[in-house]
């Protein structure tokens, strides 16, 4: 009776919402949509401001063609699932989706190349737009550099742009209050809970002239070789700085465990040097190996709270955060 009812809502006329702009954000659902949406009454179901950005795409000046899909600017493709062989060290690094907003991200750990998988299929390559799928999705970031080849798991969207001048200008579509809704909302505000790469094919977006994405893509291509440089550096600054403190790797650094042969690290700590914590998390014996390092290298081992080192160290107080 109610599949009845919805197909005759269905071919009736749609009513036009009506949005208001008072501070409460509100509004009117046909009845037709409300079935259509599984008869869910909460108001998250129809989000107002994803159904703006639907009109104002649609509104705009310039031809609407699809993100992806046969006709679209863009082809994308998500990895298989796999079961990961974890290991201590290894040559295949593996990053976890999230990291994809890191200015300098860092691999989650290292899997073994024993792992059931084509490694290299889960490398990204310099130019692709990297989009989360799952959990919290939306994510957008460009592969530079810095991640070029990098190993990532299943849970993120490749994109690759069929027109190199669309990487940068799609990027920021994507990255926009406009865009992000869209994509993770279809066209009646309802939530996307997972996406896959079909669901680029139903992805509107604006089809610019090739002047506009030009100097989109420039400054975003430059913005991204800006980070390279600055990771670059930062690389360099690190290994000084190791190199003038004649520090070793930190996975060579021995520390006094009470049984090697034990998973969980055990150790022991003087009583002159618990200073009233018996937390094991208090207590890390890397650290007392790394400082006795230094000493021995004869370098001077002080504070951050120095004088020398720094003028004042402040923690702002809390505060309750008013939002207009």
């Amino acid at each position: 009776m109610v599949d009845n009812l919805a197909r005759k809502l269905d071919n009736a006329p749609k009513a036009n919402i009506e949005i208001s702009e008072a501070p409460v954000k509100w509004c009117s659902v046909s009845l037709a949509e409300m079935v259509e949406r599984g008869k869910r009454l909460e108001a998250s179901v129809f989000d107002v401001e994803a159904r703006q950005a639907w009109d104002l795409i649609n509104d705009n000046k310039y031809p609407i063609t699809s993100l992806g899909g046969v006709n679209g600017l863009t082809t994308s493709y998500t990895c298989g699932r796999f079961k990961r062989i974890w290991v201590k060290k290894s040559e295949y690094p593996i990053y976890q989706p999230s990291s994809i907003v890191d200015i300098k991200p860092t691999p989650d750990g290292y899997i073994s190349k024993k792992t059931n998988v084509n490694i290299d299929s889960l490398r990204v390559h310099k130019g692709q737009i990297l989009l989360t799928c799952s959990g919290t999705i939306g994510k957008t970031s460009l592969v530079s550099q810095t991640l070029d080849n990098a190993i990532f798991s299943h849970d993120l969207l490749r994109i690759d742009c069929k027109n190199p001048v669309d990487i940068g200008y799609i990027y920021t579509y994507l990255k926009s209050k406009i865009g992000s809704q869209i994509l993770i909302t279809n066209k009646y505000g309802a939530v996307i809970t997972h996406i896959e790469s079909e669901h680029l094919d139903t992805v509107p977006i604006p089809n610019a002239p090739d002047a506009i994405k030009s100097k989109i893509n420039d400054l975003i291509i430059q913005s991204y070789a800006l980070r390279d440089e600055s990771n670059a550096l930062i690389d360099q600054a690190q290994a000084l700085l190791v190199k003038e403190l004649n520090l070793p790797p930190i996975s060579e650094i021995k520390i006094d465990t009470l049984d090697k042969s034990k998973s969980v690290q055990t150790f022991n700590v003087k009583l002159s040097e618990m200073a009233g914590r018996a937390d094991a998390s208090y207590h890390v014996p890397i650290v007392d190996a790394i400082v006795d390092i230094l000493k021995k290298n004869a370098a001077e081992v002080t504070t951050v709270g120095d004088e020398r080192i720094s003028s004042d160290i402040i923690l702002p107080g809390r505060f309750k955060e008013s939002i207009c």
